[in-house]
């Protein structure tokens, strides 16, 4: 490796992360660690005309890493900082405390203070930076009393003292039985520092080591900085150091539930897909691979404990194995490696006159290095089995042992080296710059070059480089051609499935939305096609990567999606001539495809609530998917889509439906509230806020009752008592009519025109 690479530490917590101190041995690497400083917090003092003090975890957990003999604390200031002490905290972290708090004071703004605490170590290859630059503090209020969020999370208490004024001087609103967090608007809008930003968009691997579950969450919920975050292409690695299945505690569980955030690793799991590459846990835990795996994380297994050695080589070997990072592997293993790469390449190379060049030598070692994804693969150094995205025998053979792959007859060196090109294009995030400068101006077919080889190479530009030309030249070949189309998006598609990174499946999910532009229908049957023969071909490994990457292209394409799963829901929701298991997995395809998207489940419920009017037959089927979603959302949608008789009939036809307990009370109350005209109710019975169609259907009805209650009402009076203008009120109630939401006439009289309710023959 011809640079010293870079690599980002993201500490999110109130412990140090435990790799910081074998990273900060090594003088190979420029690390730069970046302090999640968004839970810092400042306390009132303990006793009277005492300074408030500044509590940064992260800063100051690293900084008694990088330099601890530097901080120390004289007898009679110790007692003074004891007696002002809130967290019982010792004397080496009162010492590190008193001495940030004396250097921000002294400093303009938060990002010099940490300059100057850095250059105080004496560090030439670090970088210590705060995440964001701005000051926030995230408050908890409960009972009357409040605390920093932080605080309240590790101390389990909140402070007797009077809650500050809120900043923008307005009246507080919460409840005083339950926990209310302040400032979450400003936490999802916070961006990342400029210096923070630019450590993580210049280094070549980001380690994510959360230490506390709150902490995490909070990374979680700050919307805008993880979308910074997720859109930088260097590799991200998420260390858990938790156990998988380990129970939140009680205010841990509180927060995540005020917050709407997990508290395991099962509920956080599809935000580490989102956000990561690759997720490290600890190989006890190694059961729990499938499970996450099935929302899409790319797990590693390690050995995170090391017997409580925080300097873990287990754990090192396995980040800089995601990182391709050869020159930092333990000695041993190097030499190994370094050995029998020069073996083969003399081998290789025998009576042929030719050596390798340096370039040549990094790309083998490089590709040797490549990390392979299965639990028993990761950190298992030269016993590895080889990843099955993999598939140069070569390399196949050095990787199932290094010290036995002397020779490989039949091979040049040349063919090796195009091989190992191409296999580390398809894993690394960043191009080599070599690679890079492929990304030519124009695009097109080579000469004696098929047209599908073609295809093949632009999507495989498109992938690496985001080839702009090779975009345009498939635009234009679809537009071409039908048959031309179907095959770019097969092929597209297949690409698509197989990609391992997020990088990759946002790459994939942006081409074919902007493909689908030039003929959507076609990317829709592509796409259908291949998720129904996934689940009824029993393709899971297929089915899961499917799901995943529609995720994504809900983000960039959500029109696309909706109009998928309208066909997708239907077909998947009752299969004909499917055994009952196939049927089971099609019913959770559906969930999993939609879960995650308030309007795509919102589709999905129409789509069967559609299915339970026009085909009554198959309501236990419907029914049986309908009660995985929230009642409220399905009872809403009945009302939203239906009159309120076929809503109650769609119910009244489902007997079964009065054994599932708070589904059926829940549906039923939103009925009767709706059919009353009490807006509140229906809110207090789902806890949901109405859709924008939804209130403009209660607000008709609103207005049919009125015209029923009145009997006959003027045109132009009504529309002045709702405040709307005649042509308004008459569309509407013309609509009321039509859809026999309202019985009731529109008739002239002494030239002036009146809503004539009939009579009721019920009443």
């Amino acid at each position: 490796m011809t640079e010293r690479p870079k690599i980002t530490v993201l500490t999110v917590g109130t412990e140090a992360p435990e790799v910081l101190e074998s990273l900060l041995e090594s003088d190979a690497i420029d690390l730069s660690i970046v302090c999640f400083n968004l839970l810092d917090y400042e306390l009132p003092p303990k006793v009277e005309n005492a300074a408030s003090q500044h509590y940064r975890d992260e800063l100051q957990n690293a900084l008694k890493i990088i330099s601890p003999a530097n901080y120390s604390l004289s007898d009679s200031l110790k007692n003074l900082l004891m007696e002002n002490d809130r967290l019982t905290l010792s004397e080496e972290d009162l010492a590190i405390v008193n001495h940030v708090n004396q250097i921000e004071q002294n400093s303009q703004n938060l990002v010099m203070a940490y300059q100057i605490l850095l250059e105080e170590t004496k560090r030439q290859n670090i970088s210590l930076i705060p995440l964001v630059d701005d000051e926030f503090q995230i408050l908890a209020f409960k009972n009357k009393k409040y605390a920093p969020l932080r605080f309240y999370a590790t101390q389990n208490e909140l402070l007797k003292e009077n809650p500050p004024p809120p900043p923008d001087k307005t009246k507080r609103k919460y409840d005083e039985k339950k926990l209310t967090i302040e400032n979450l608007d400003d936490l999802e809008t916070v961006k990342l520092g400029e210096k923070g930003k630019k450590a993580i968009q210049e280094s070549d691997l980001i380690v994510i080591y959360p230490s506390d579950i709150t902490s995490f969450g909070i990374l979680v919920k700050a919307k805008e900085l993880e979308k910074q975050i997720k859109k930088i292409s260097t590799k991200i690695v998420l260390i858990w150091p938790f156990e998988v299945n380990r129970v939140a505690s009680e205010v841990e569980h509180e927060i995540a539930e005020t917050l709407n955030f997990g508290s395991t690793l099962d509920d956080l799991g599809k935000d580490i897909a989102d956000l990561t590459d690759y997720i490290i846990i600890d190989k006890s835990d190694k059961e729990h691979v499938d499970n996450l795996r099935e929302v899409g994380c790319h797990v590693l297994v390690s050995d995170l404990s090391e017997n409580g050695d925080t300097k873990n080589p287990h754990l090192l070997e396995t980040i800089f194995s995601v990182g391709n990072f050869n020159d930092l592997l333990d000695r041993d293993k190097s030499e190994v490696v370094a050995t029998s790469s020069t073996e083969v390449t003399k081998s290789t190379n025998e009576g042929t006159g030719e050596s390798n060049t340096p370039e040549q030598d990094i790309v083998l070692k490089k590709t040797i290095s490549q990390l392979a994804e299965s639990p028993e693969e990761a950190g298992e150094g030269k016993s590895a089995k080889k990843s099955s995205h993999v598939k140069d025998p070569l390399l196949e053979e050095i990787l199932a042992d290094p010290e036995e792959s002397t020779s490989v007859q039949g091979t040049t060196t040349r063919e090796v080296i195009v091989k190992d090109k191409k296999e580390t294009n398809k894993l690394d995030r960043k191009p080599t710059s070599a690679l890079s400068k492929s990304d030519d101006s124009s695009f097109g077919k080579l000469e004696e070059e098929d047209w599908v080889d073609a295809v093949k190479r632009g999507i495989e530009s498109i992938f690496t480089h985001k080839n702009a030309p090779a975009l345009e030249w498939l635009i234009a070949e679809s537009k071409e051609d039908s048959d031309k189309e179907v095959q770019i998006a097969q092929t597209l598609l297949s690409n698509w499935i197989s990609a391992r990174t997020i990088k990759a499946r946002r790459t994939g999910a942006e081409t074919i939305f902007k493909l689908s532009e030039v003929g959507r229908e076609t990317y829709l049957q592509v796409l259908t096609k291949q998720m129904l023969s996934a689940v009824f071909d029993g393709q899971e490994d297929v089915r899961r990567r499917l799901i995943q990457n529609l995720s994504v292209l809900t983000e960039i394409g959500p029109s696309l999606s909706e109009q998928l799963i309208r066909g997708l829901a239907r077909q998947l929701s009752n299969p004909s001539d499917a055994t009952p298991a196939i049927v089971e997995i099609a019913k959770l395809t559906i969930i999993q495809l939609v879960i995650n998207s308030r309007k795509l489940s919102r589709v999905a419920i129409q789509v069967f609530l559609d299915i339970l009017d026009k085909e009554p037959g198959s309501s236990a089927q419907i029914w049986n998917i309908l009660t995985t979603f929230d009642a409220g959302s399905v009872a809403i949608e009945l009302v939203t889509n239906f009159s309120i008789d076929k809503a109650e009939e769609i119910v009244r036809r489902a007997n079964f439906l009065k054994l599932t307990g708070s589904v059926y009370t829940i549906i039923t109350e939103v009925l009767n509230a709706w059919e009353t005209g009490d807006k509140d109710a229906i809110a207090q019975s789902t806890g949901l806020i109405l859709p924008e169609e939804t209130l403009r259907k209660f607000d008709r009805l609103e207005l049919a009752r009125k015209v029923q209650k009145l009997k006959m009402v003027q045109l132009s009076a009504l529309a002045e008592s709702l405040g709307k203008d005649t042509e308004t009120v008459e569309r509407l109630v013309t609509e009321l009519i039509v859809n026999d939401e309202l019985k009731a006439e529109i008739k002239l009289i002494e030239e002036k025109m009146y809503i004539v309710a009939e009579e009721n023959p019920n009443s």
